[in-house]
């Protein structure tokens, strides 16, 4: 009896104690946080504590004996700024219901990379800016529809296997050369059709015909 008496007080578990405080400094991960009774504490921050404590923080502080002290929680904050820190990849999943982030400036910063996956994906805003180093788009059917675009690009090549347009008007200067190489082309025009230059050549290797009521040369 008196060695079971013995086992049972050697084995008494630790006390455990919640109490608030101030933190007063970090360093790796590490906080100090001060009681109102000038108690000093280094303690790590809880898994579940999201808020990242900053010096001058209120926090809930719970000493766990041998395991050790944790913050489990911020108060209340110092200052204007809160970061919320994952150990590891987080995922926050939510099987119904709407997801909706609100603030007057959202900053979405991915140090390697940034993923926006869903079966349908909608953007809307007033105005959009986007900058890449390089760009890649790729797309089965693509629609845009614009009131008015203009683009400045250095150098465009592109591989198309048909083109169709309808234009109501088209202009364009050509400042040196523009070249065309096709097997055949076609020209159907419903009245007038001029062309002036200053030099014409006019080449076939085997037939030339030109068909006109009247036809003026010189």
């Amino acid at each position: 009896m008196k060695q079971a008496a013995v086992l049972k007080s050697r084995y008494q578990p630790a006390s455990e104690a919640l109490f608030s405080g101030r933190v007063t400094g970090s360093h790796d991960e590490i906080y100090q946080v001060t009681t109102d009774a000038g108690v000093i504490f280094t303690a790590r921050k809880a898994d579940g504590c999201l808020l990242r404590p900053e010096p001058g923080d209120v926090v809930l502080l719970w000493d766990g004996g041998s395991e050790g002290c944790y913050i489990l929680s911020v108060l209340v904050k110092s200052g204007t700024e809160s970061r919320v820190d994952f150990t590891g990849d987080a995922t926050i999943r939510i099987d119904a219901g709407t997801l909706r982030i609100q603030a007057p400036d959202l900053v979405m910063d991915g140090e390697k990379t940034a993923s926006l996956c869903a079966p349908e994906i909608t953007v809307t805003a007033v105005k959009g800016n986007a900058s890449f180093y390089a760009f890649s788009f790729l797309s089965k059917v693509c629609t845009a529809k614009m009131e008015k675009a203009s683009a400045v690009i250095r150098t465009l090549d592109s591989t198309i296997d048909r083109i169709t347009e309808r234009v109501r008007n088209s202009f364009r200067w050509i400042e040196n050369v523009e070249q065309v190489r096709a097997g055949r082309i076609s020209y159907f025009i419903r009245e007038r059709f001029s062309a002036r230059a200053k030099h014409a050549s006019l080449k076939a290797d085997e037939d030339v015909t030109i068909d006109g009521k009247k036809i003026h040369l010189g």
